[in-house]
């Protein structure tokens, strides 16, 4: 599940609706390989390997964007697909996300969301109004320069839903390598305990 365009870019752990960044005017795309998809602190390939692919349009004000990446389903293989978009009205913009699963027997997944920023930190809030399954995440984002090309990339959520309320954390570094980028992470969830993953992403 997806978007934020994560600080962790080549994550593809938070794509997105982007934050108050404006996105630069046309189309772009990507394709990312990760030792496993970790979304809010949880797996979702249950620790294998994942595929993605993102396909974005942005034009003044307004971004359009698709995403999708294999997933597991109680052991059966999937794919999710993603449907985002988000209007910018100065530093905050807001947002939708449409999360899809194919040949899965998950449900679909309705986020509305709306981000900023507070000097280098990126802010978002994600609301799901299914009744059945009401939830609100909070998340911050930060990411710093170091030497040598390299970034630090902290995140921060917190999830609450009607029968529990989890926070998930993640601290990685990411940087460029032959016009690769590349990123390593450890997270850490409420009931999911740490895990450490790497990947490696092209845009083009």
């Amino acid at each position: 599940m997806k978007r934020f365009i994560l600080v962790l870019s080549t994550v593809g752990v938070m794509a997105a609706a982007a934050p108050a960044v404006q996105a630069k005017d046309g189309t772009s795309y990507s394709a990312a390989l990760l030792s496993n998809y970790i979304f809010r602190g949880l797996t979702q390939t249950k620790d294998g390997l994942a595929l993605q692919g993102t396909a974005e349009m942005a034009k003044g004000d307004l971004t359009l964007g698709g995403f999708a990446s294999n997933v597991d389903d109680a052991g059966a293989s999937a794919v999710e697909v993603d449907l985002y978009g988000s209007y910018s009205f100065g530093k905050v913009a807001v947002g939708g996300i449409y999360y899809y699963y194919t040949g899965s027997n998950l449900k679909a997944v309705t986020e509305i969301n709306v981000s900023g920023s507070i000097s280098d930190v990126d802010l978002k809030a994600s609301y799901n109004p299914d009744s059945a399954n009401t939830y609100t995440y909070v998340e911050a984002a930060y990411k710093m320069g170091l030497s040598k090309g390299l970034n630090l990339n902290l995140h921060g959520g917190v999830n609450s839903a009607k029968t529990a309320t989890t926070t998930d954390f993640l601290v990685g570094v990411s940087g460029e390598f032959k016009k690769f980028d590349w990123a390593v992470a450890v997270t850490n969830e409420t009931n999911a305990g740490s895990k450490a993953f790497a990947s490696v992403s092209k845009s083009f």
